[in-house]
Order: C-alpha cells, then structure tokens, then sequence
C-alpha cells in the first residue's frame, strides 16, 4: 500500500508518517473490540488439578540474567488438596548454552546428623575415679593393662589392684577380713572390708563387677558362710570371678591357696600340715610360714587373743588335724578367729547407723 501510493520518490518523513497513521489505527481497533488479546495457557494456582487459564500476570514471573544467552525462568506455585498441603519450589537453573538442571528443594528433610562421639583423653592415675555402669567395660579387652587402670584406679580407695599392674599380694594381705552386713535404709546387703590399718570400706553389688578375678578369689577365701544370705552373697561373687577369669583367659583353679613371701622375697604357697608346735624356754608356741625370714608363731593359752587376725588365719590353713594336740589347738583358733571378727564388726555397729549384723 505505501509503496503503490508513493512509489520510488517516498522520503523517511512519509514513512514515519505512514508508521504513525498505522500505530493509531491499530490502537483504535483494539479499543472497540476489532481485535481481541488472546491469553497465554497459564494454570490457575487454585484450579485443584482441573487445568484452568488464567490471565497472563496472575503468576509472578522473574527474570534473572545468567549470561548472554540464557535467562533463568523462576515460577513458584502452591498445589493445595484436602489431605496435605506440600510446598514444592523449582528452580530451572541454565549451566551451559545447551542443558539445564531442575533443581527441586523438599521441605522438612534436614541433613543427617552423625551420633555424638566421646573422645577419651588420657587421663593422670591421681586424677581417675571409679567408674560405674557401662562406661566401666573398657573397649581394649579383659585382663589388659589399659582395663586395670580404668576400672581400678587409686581413687578407688576400696579396690585391691595396682594400676597398671593388678592384684598383688602385699594388698591382698591388707584386707584383714570381709563381713556380709544389711542396711535398714537402703534394705540392701553390703559387704565390708575391714582393712589392716583400722580403715572399713562398704562395698555394694555394683561395685562387685568392677573388681578383677584375683581380688574376688581372695575374697570368697575370707567370708565365711553362715546362712542362706551369705551363702547367695558368695554365689554372686563366684560368678563375677569365674566369668572374668574365663574371658581373660586365666586358669581357673578349684580352691584358693594362700601365699606369704619366702626367705628369698618371693611368694610362695602355703602348705597343708606345715605348721608345728615348738617350745621355746618353757613357752609352747604354734611355729608356721615355715620357709619365711624371719618366725610366725601362734600363741597358746591367755594369749591367744593377742594373734592378729592374720596370724590365726594362716596358722589355721597350715594345721592338720592327724595329731590330736594339733586337732585340738585347731579347734581353738578357729573359735578365737570367728570372736576376732566378731569384735570387729560389732565396733562398727556403734558408729554407724541403720547397719545391722545379718545372723
């Protein structure tokens, strides 16, 4: 039309001219419904799944420039049903001219949390304490020298083992005696540990897992059985002991036997039907630890309280009885053994309260 009109003579002033009389004529027309805009197929952000259009610029549309060739189209939308409401946002982000990468961000899931993890430092013997429940199985095995140091350091006043080395008899021999006792308050069973040096220690179930095999061997050898009470109490004991021996690999003997140190410094066994009667400038005394360096010796008649409890008990184990004067004599420090104990634990009856005697 414009060239018809003009021709080849037309200037740039008659083409503007044309440009601007076309422009006011299609805005005419679009005002008195000649021509109609049609919409973009858009779904609706309530349509419930039913597919909807909606007019354009009902929908936020952002535009973000990566580069110069590629743009990236973020469109957020909420689908909403009866059961559950489900936030869902997706992100097209360009990575190259000729790919793409749907990134699809779910709420609710957070990252995964590794388990807390207990670092153990190295600790100072003077600076341990006694360790109850399961902290107190150390993870290097039974019977090694790192389970000793943890499950019987110095702080536990009650325990007969060396760090780093165990049970040894120069301990062993300072536990005088071990007596089953009940307390009211509590209405539990304790045993005591009446120490050499005067010192009593209370020692409860819990406490009975964490001694090493040695230390409840030694202990079964001193508690005597009385009654069904004492009688469940070392059963207790028994099994903690050969339980430990087994796991550790340590041989398992039928019965405890005593030791004491020799002339040369070692210990040594005790010996059955070792001990002998001898007179010594009209004295009768009970001689025994035979191999020792220096004379055990047991005195007889008024005297026979003054023996200390470690004196009766070892002079007892050595006695035979094939000898009527020594069957006899045998008979008798064990009654004098059973009062010295006795007076023991009735001394500390008095100074303790809600303890009593299990008859």
């Amino acid at each position: 039309m414009f060239l018809e009109e003009h021709g080849n003579e037309a200037t740039v002033e008659d083409m503007e001219a044309e440009m601007l009389s076309l422009a006011e004529e299609h805005e005419k027309k679009l005002k008195d419904g000649t021509y109609k805009k049609k919409a973009k197929p858009m779904i609706a952000k309530n349509d419930k799944g039913k597919g909807k259009l909606v007019e354009e610029g009902q929908l936020p549309m952002k535009n973000y420039s990566t580069s110069d060739k590629a743009q990236v189209e973020v469109f957020e939308a909420r689908s909403i049903s009866d059961a559950a409401q489900v936030d869902v946002s997706t992100k097209v982000v360009t990575t190259s001219d000729k790919a793409q990468v749907v990134q699809t961000q779910l709420k609710g899931f957070l990252r995964p949390v590794l388990s807390e993890t207990l670092t153990l430092e190295p600790v100072d013997f003077s600076q341990t304490r006694t360790v109850h429940g399961k902290q107190s199985y150390d993870k290097s095995g039974l019977g090694s020298h790192r389970e000793k140091r943890i499950n019987n350091s110095p702080m536990d006043q009650t325990s007969l083992a060396e760090p780093g080395v165990g049970v040894t008899q120069e301990n062993l021999d300072k536990l005088e005696s071990v007596q089953l006792i009940h307390h009211k308050g509590l209405k539990k069973d304790f045993l005591l540990y009446f120490m050499a040096d005067g010192r009593v220690y209370r020692i409860g179930e819990n406490d009975i897992h964490l001694k090493m095999a040695e230390e409840l061997e030694y202990v079964l050898y001193l508690l005597k059985v009385r009654n069904q009470r004492t009688q469940n109490a070392t059963e207790v004991l028994r099994v903690r002991m050969m339980r430990a021996k087994v796991l550790s690999g340590a041989k398992i003997t039928s019965a405890y036997i005593p030791k004491y140190k020799d002339a040369h410094g070692k210990f040594v066994e005790m010996k059955r039907n070792s001990a002998r009667l001898r007179t010594d400038l009209g004295v009768k005394v009970l001689e025994f630890n035979l191999d020792s360096d220096k004379p055990y010796f047991i005195r007889l008649g008024n005297e026979m309280r003054k023996n200390s409890i470690y004196s009766l008990r070892a002079a007892i184990y050595q006695t035979g009885e094939s000898d009527p004067e020594l069957r006899e004599l045998k008979k008798v420090m064990i009654e004098e053994l059973e009062r010295a104990e006795r007076r023991l634990l009735m001394d500390y009856l008095r100074t303790v309260p809600d303890i009593q005697e299990i008859k």
